[in-house]
């Protein structure tokens, strides 16, 4: 027994393997070209665009790892199926049961792989691509100082007239929001500079005869005046810098979903979305259980090879399992159900489907799924082309 669970093991985590590998390189190739159109014109091209394909890995990944699981089971059984190995092993007094177990082995260990990916790279990688974009446009034409543009980035919203020289700013126009008590800075100067300051996480703003206003909100009055020759001003937190991570429940991990949901994290996002996207999580993870028993009753064929629409209907059953997933959740993050109800009563329509069709194959001696759809599809398409000839035909007259 254990010689055929290795075998099966063998055979099945070679086609996971490389349907995982064929799905990420198709996925990303796709996105290559639009990576390159977007740091084509800085300095770092292959570094960039390199760190961006990596971060997009964990997102492909929990895409292709449900797809990658279905097909590598219904293609092995439909191997070891028109190879005759099955039926011997059946015949040998091996049950259903025993040839599900390697395949929900590697389900078991896909699922933890998965709910590792969605709830901690995911959510990490999805910041940094968003990151490393920020920071490309802002190194590229894009720059913090966007010629004729009015930029914001943080607190500080940024003008100048002329950025053709580089480094080098025309007249200048800087203001600065949030000081203490709640006043404003404005900054202005016929020209300048921008460049890195002496800490890596400063940006140095050298400004020639200009001055600044610092304004008081509540009574909109001048309460500081500066008249400069040169002003050197290093920023803290550098102006090209990104925003810390949390934009959205997206740039969560798991934990941290958990903590919004019970409402002890940071307030970053609303508890009942908080909630939805963990339990969308989990859920997503745990689907992966139970694409064994669809997928094994699929592969069956005594002979005859249906892979081809083995696959299609897998592809299909994968997208409508998705939409509806995506369906729930987004009813759940507008309120109008409970969190939960965005991702389980899905799982558990899947799990009655993958239940029934396994149990109906292997407690009794029925006819393949696959194979009763071919026979009612031939079926079908039998009556509806004598139906068709009769029209042609028209009716027949009377004698």
């Amino acid at each position: 027994m254990r010689r055929l669970d290795n075998y099966l093991l063998k055979q099945c985590v070679q086609v996971v393997v490389g349907l995982t590998l064929l799905a990420l390189g198709v996925l990303l190739l796709e996105r290559l070209l639009r990576i390159f159109e977007l740091v084509s014109n800085t300095d770092d091209t292959i570094g960039a665009a390199a760190r961006m394909l990596l971060n997009l890995i964990p997102y492909y990944l929990g895409l292709a790892i449900p797809v990658a699981l279905f097909l590598g089971v219904l293609i092995t059984v439909d191997r070891v199926s028109r190879t005759g190995e099955l039926s011997a092993s059946l015949a040998a007094g091996v049950s259903m049961f025993q040839i599900l177990r390697p395949f929900m082995i590697i389900a078991g260990v896909l699922a933890f792989i998965s709910l590792v990916v969605m709830g901690f790279l995911q959510p990490l990688g999805r910041y940094d691509f968003r990151a490393t974009v920020d920071r490309v446009e802002q190194t590229s034409d894009e720059a913090a100082f966007q010629e004729g543009k009015f930029a914001q980035n943080g607190r500080f919203v940024f003008w100048t007239e002329d950025r053709s020289g580089g480094d080098r700013l025309g007249a200048v126009f800087i203001l600065e929001d949030g000081l203490p008590g709640g006043g404003e800075r404005i900054t202005t100067a016929p020209s300048g500079r921008i460049g890195r300051g002496v800490l890596e996480d400063e940006t140095r703003i050298t400004l020639n005869t200009g001055q600044g206003l610092t304004v008081a909100p509540k009574d909109t009055v001048i309460v500081e005046h500066l008249d400069f020759r040169r002003l050197d001003w290093n920023i803290e937190g550098d102006v090209l810098s990104f925003r810390p991570r949390g934009d959205d429940e997206r740039e969560l991990t798991i934990l941290e979903l958990v903590k919004e949901a019970r409402g002890d994290g940071l307030g970053i996002v609303k508890p009942h979305i908080a909630a939805t996207a963990a339990h969308s999580q989990l859920g997503r993870s745990f689907l992966l259980l139970l694409l064994p028993l669809i997928a094994l009753p699929m592969g069956l064929g005594y002979g005859r090879s249906f892979q081809s629409t083995g696959i299609a209907v897998g592809i299909v059953f994968l997208l409508i399992a998705q939409k509806s997933l995506e369906a729930g959740q987004s009813l759940a993050n507008t309120g109008a159900i409970a969190p939960w109800m965005g991702t389980w009563p899905v799982f558990g329509i899947i799990a009655l489907i993958g239940l029934g069709l396994f149990l109906r194959s292997a407690l009794f001696v029925a006819t393949p799924p696959l194979m009763l759809l071919s026979f009612d599809l031939e079926s079908t398409a039998k009556r509806v082309g004598r139906k068709l000839v009769r029209i042609m035909m028209g009716p027949s007259e009377p004698t």
